[in-house]
């Protein structure tokens, strides 16, 4: 009898705890989806998310039906990056082809858009020239190496990036993603040393080139980017191909110095963090996916509060180890605040503005990233934007 009411007791609480666990389990459920439905009808996050972006399409000119046109308007995207090469196909003719071309295809972007975007470009100058096709109706720049080992470097520069600065500004573009500021620790680099990208191996010469760089940009109401943060001058690989290792061949004491300096003196309207792997400051990941390199070094130990620009998250060196959606949602969780998106590496997709936004949706949906976060992000984006650009 004893046992026959303790098998029934047993049962009963079984029972009970079985539909105690459902209801919770369901009410868990109608929670999370709620909240899930709550983030992907949030218009502020949205347009928040869609601000993180800088991407690459393919076209001479734009309408308001033009796959671009509707994806900055969908999705917010921060801007545009232009580009006279399409590397996919190996063909010239992608978005730039001659001055006027180039006018209008920035003015029509900006006029058939809801917001202010960013409109970028790589202008180095020397190899780093987007309007070889522009002949005559372009100024000639010097790659940076070249105008620093002249003894009047300083009149040189000031003479050619005032040139460079008012020809970008009179085409429309608003964000220049230069000077290069890496030290050239190592000459035989590939992608630094190798096409005179890097203005000297003394860091103060390249702090004071990259000043005059700086203020032409500046007076030219033109936002620059300090790059490859936090040096790739010392590198024997290219980040654009694969993975790029400077633990043993980076020189702390050189390298930073430009770094500092700059940023000490307020020259910095932006940096843009490299695909670098350093194990002495993060063993898992390369700066531009790692808050060790971002949080703790660039803005703690720095002192930098400005805006975080990756490189193009389609380099090699991304692309071959991480997927699309955790690179783009590890380097926004370390603390970048614009993602460059080329599409113009090896392989050309249409539709990775969509992929990296819901990309972070998703992460804000599974807590990996904050509604605080992005929101604290997009706005940083924002001012910068108010300081430069005009309807």
């Amino acid at each position: 009898m004893f046992k026959h009411s303790l098998y029934s007791l047993l049962v009963v609480l079984c029972c009970s705890f079985v539909v105690i666990y459902s209801h919770r389990t369901n009410a868990e459920e109608v929670k999370t989806a709620s909240s899930t439905l709550a983030i992907r009808e949030d218009t502020e996050l949205l347009k928040a998310i869609g601000e993180h972006f800088i991407v690459g399409f393919r076209g001479l000119e734009v309408s308001s039906s033009s796959k671009i046109v509707r994806d900055i308007n969908t999705y917010s995207l921060g801007g545009v990056i232009l580009f006279d090469y399409d590397s996919p196909t190996k063909r010239y003719g992608r978005n730039i082809a001659s001055k006027q071309q180039t006018k209008t295809l920035i003015s029509d972007l900006k006029r058939l858009t809801d917001y202010p975007i960013w409109v970028a470009i790589d202008a180095e100058g020397g190899s780093v020239d987007r309007f070889k096709s522009f002949k005559n109706d372009a100024p000639t720049i010097m790659p940076a190496q070249d105008i620093a080992s002249r003894s009047d470097y300083s009149e040189r520069a000031h003479a050619q990036y005032n040139k460079l600065a008012n020809f970008l500004s009179d085409l429309g573009f608003n964000l220049n993603f230069a000077p290069v500021i890496d030290v050239n620790v190592n000459q035989k680099n590939p992608i630094i040393g190798f096409y005179k990208r890097s203005y000297s191996s003394d860091p103060k010469k390249v702090e004071t080139m990259a000043k005059i760089f700086i203020e032409e940009h500046r007076e030219a109401n033109i936002l620059t980017s300090l790059k490859h943060f936090p040096g790739h001058g010392s590198s024997k690989t290219d980040s654009h191909k694969g993975f790029v290792d400077i633990t043993d061949t980076y020189k702390r004491g050189i390298e930073l110095l430009p770094w500092m300096n700059l940023i000490k003196d307020n020259y910095a309207d932006s940096v843009m963090v490299g695909h670098i792997f350093n194990r002495r400051v993060d063993k898992n990941y390369p700066a531009s996916l790692s808050s060790a390199h971002i949080k703790t070094e660039l803005q703690k130990r720095l002192g930098y509060k400005g805006l975080i620009i990756s490189d193009d998250m389609q380099m090699g060196a991304i692309t071959k180890y991480y997927g699309l959606d955790e690179a783009v949602v590890r380097s926004i969780g370390s603390g970048t605040n614009i993602v460059i998106l080329s599409n113009n590496i090896s392989f050309y997709d249409e539709e990775v503005p969509s992929k990296a936004v819901e990309a972070v949706v998703k992460a804000v949906e599974k807590g990996t990233l904050t509604r605080e976060s992005i929101l604290a992000s997009a706005a940083k984006i924002r001012k910068a934007k108010q300081k430069i650009i005009t309807e």
